[in-house]
């Protein structure tokens, strides 16, 4: 199922009801019009912040950086290759492969760790972290300022 609207709310109790606090009213009511008279599906999950997009560069950084180390030319393989190796789900009867873009922000920092610590202890390539290019680029300023 695919889901066409996301609401965020924190659930708050009055007396012995349970009700939702939308952190965005108006919106709800918005999109509760365009859904009117039209047969919905809700279903209650607890909340879960998506993958920044920062850390989603940062691990196309690291997946560029692998594929030139390793003399790969296709990223996406290097990418695949990561994905199936720490995000096959066997949970159930077929297994498949959870793509990075359906991750919370906890999942995708645990599968990013697993890539690095991959990355370390077999293919022996350090991979940077913002404050490692955030260094780099103070030193090039000040390089560039003596010249």
């Amino acid at each position: 199922m695919k889901i066409i609207k996301r609401w965020k709310a924190t659930i708050k109790k009055r007396g012995l009801n349970l009700y939702p606090v939308f952190n965005n009213p108006k919106l709800w009511q918005q999109n509760l019009l365009e859904l009117k008279d039209k047969e919905v599906e809700i279903g209650i999950q607890k909340w879960t912040n998506k993958r920044t997009p920062a850390s989603n560069r940062l691990y196309w950084l690291w997946v560029d950086l692998i594929a030139k180390e390793t003399g790969e030319d296709d990223i996406s393989k290097v990418h695949a290759k990561f994905a199936y190796m720490f995000l096959m789900d066997r949970s159930g009867p077929n297994p498949y492969v959870k793509s990075t873009s359906i991750l919370d922000t906890i999942e995708f920092s645990e599968y990013m760790g697993k890539v690095e610590r991959f990355s370390i202890s077999v293919l022996n390539i350090i991979l940077p972290h913002p404050e490692d290019l955030w260094i780099e680029y103070q030193k090039e300023i000040k390089s560039a300022r003596k010249k």
